[in-house]
């Protein structure tokens, strides 16, 4: 095992109780409800897929279904990750319900400005979002765009209940209400759309009853919230800079893979399509393996923080060092795999009988940049929870610039544009995970991380080319059926391989909220 110092040797941690879970009972249950709720996201996917192939038309559904959640991400999580969930876990029960009331009268009011803005100026937003995209050719596009737009203030209050059930210790709860906005979504195009052209105006309606499902079922375990608090609460000094500073940073991030996104449409109509289905398959193992850690980890390392406790960047580090073996695994496996699993996942329908090479090529050259991903969205957690909300940003934009000179230079060099956009992100989230190991405990650190991560990669190399090597002998691809359990074979072997750094987490406790002691 790497020379890391763990709680267990180091006296307990603060709040550690009976009643808590280790970090690594918890991870496994909220990545249970992640594994639902993206799997179903990949279903919904998989409809769309079957019933539109990839081609204009599915350019316009892609941006009518993530426009919501998208402006939710740019304008306002990163300030629930940064400063809000932080802040949760800080307070006094009593306050937490008062700051709660807070923040969703002011994220209500926020979101509901920007529905507007973006109603006034919908054809330039369109333009940026999916620069191909001809609007006029699709009968209803411009009419349904409008009607999504009244979903954006519900999935901006889903965003402030999904922080208080993270500062709660029920953040298996958001994961299993994304369950059911898929449902909503995957019943419609599969079964409710009627046949030929999709209805676009049909589809915003089926998306704002999604959402509105979706808070539903957030609301039922915070319904004790709903009376007004006989407290007055104000947020910690220095929130507003916080909250500030922690949009700022993830609007930045989540903007990424769309600034990317709309280069990649750039080579033509339906590679916005291909890039997003082939960003499904990277999405699924980034979240599932990553965001379990990362949100179990943010109120533990606050609270060491917050008492300056010296275990903080052994903690930090053990998430990072966890979420980097488990995503290097997902990503040799997806690798090696790329052309089975696109034809598994998205095969059917209009896509049947070989039409997911596009989709397979983007997940092979996209798929190396998750262990990257995984190191900057640990090193993110580390940050916010220190309240270097402005850091995590910097990394980003420090990162972003060189990243879209690659994608010129390869543009301009000939490659083709979407294979030129992928390369550039994978390149984003690599300058993006240097910067911020630099950033989380300064040089001492950035060693000390750098040589625990190359041991974990040196760990899975021999497993890696023995993979490589064997389907080299053999000299056939496996077809689908067969690729599965070969898939799962070298997933194990790799995370067999780096299985002490995952069994850390059973040292750590995490700590559930003083008002509840049950619930997911």
């Amino acid at each position: 095992m790497d020379d890391i110092r763990m709680p267990g040797r180091h006296g307990p941690l603060p709040g550690k109780d009976p009643m808590a879970r280790s970090m690594l009972q918890a991870s496994l249950l909220v990545s249970f409800a992640l594994l639902l709720s993206r799997l179903s996201g990949l279903f919904r996917e998989q409809a769309l897929a079957a019933r539109l192939g990839i081609g204009a038309q599915t350019d316009a559904v892609v941006v009518i279904l993530t426009l919501p959640d998208l402006l939710t991400a740019i304008l306002m999580s990163g300030g629930f990750s940064a400063a809000l969930v932080p802040a949760l876990a800080r307070a006094d029960p009593a306050v937490r319900v008062a700051l709660l009331h807070r923040i969703a009268v002011f994220t209500l009011g926020v979101s509901a400005a920007l529905a507007f803005g973006i109603f006034l100026s919908s054809g330039a937003v369109v333009s940026l979002l999916a620069p191909s995209l001809d609007p006029a050719g699709l009968p209803g596009f411009r009419a349904g765009f409008t009607l999504s737009l009244v979903a954006v203030p519900v999935a901006a209050v889903i965003g402030v209940s999904a922080a208080w059930l993270q500062a709660e210790g029920r953040a298996a709860v958001p994961g299993l209400a994304v369950l059911v906005f898929n449902g909503v979504l995957i019943v419609f195009l599969a079964l409710l759309s009627g046949s030929g052209a999709i209805s676009f105006t049909a589809l915003a309606i089926a998306l704002l009853i999604a959402n509105l499902l979706r808070l539903g079922c957030m609301l039922i375990p915070m319904r004790n919230t709903f009376v007004r608090p006989a407290v007055q609460s104000r947020f910690e000094s220095g929130f507003a800079r916080q909250f500030a500073q922690g949009v700022l940073a993830v609007s930045l991030i989540s903007l990424t893979p769309v600034i990317f996104r709309s280069l990649a449409s750039l080579a033509g109509s339906g590679e916005l399509a291909a890039y997003n289905f082939a960003m499904r398959l990277f999405d699924l193992p980034a979240g599932l393996l990553t965001a379990p850690v990362n949100i179990l980890f943010l109120p533990l390392l606050s609270r060491l923080a917050g008492a300056q406790d010296s275990g903080f960047a052994d903690h930090a580090l053990m998430a990072i060092r966890c979420t980097f073996a488990l995503t290097l695994s997902a990503a040799i496996t997806c690798w090696f795999f790329s052309g089975e699993i696109a034809a598994l996942v998205f095969g059917y329908g209009a896509l049947a009988g070989g039409g997911t090479e596009a989709i397979a090529a983007t997940l092979r050259i996209i798929i190396p940049g998750l262990p990257f991903l995984a190191v900057f969205q640990s090193c993110t957690t580390a940050l916010n929870a220190t309240r270097r909300t402005g850091t995590a940003f910097i990394c980003a934009a420090v990162a972003l610039p060189p990243a879209v000179g690659i994608w010129w230079l390869l543009d301009r060099g000939g490659l083709n544009s979407a294979t030129a956009a992928t390369s550039g992100f994978i390149a984003f989230q690599g300058f993006a995970a240097l910067f911020a190991l630099l950033k989380v405990g300064g040089v001492p650190f950035f060693v000390r991380a750098l040589t625990a991560l190359a041991l974990i990669f040196l760990r899975a190399v021999p497993v890696a080319l023995a993979a490589g090597a064997l389907i080299w002998f053999t000299g056939a691809e496996p077809s689908v059926v067969m690729a599965i359990p070969a898939m799962g074979l070298l997933s194990l072997l790799l995370v067999a391989v780096n299985a002490p750094v995952i069994r850390d987490l059973a040292t750590v406790r995490s700590h559930r909220s003083d008002v509840q002691s049950e619930g997911p």
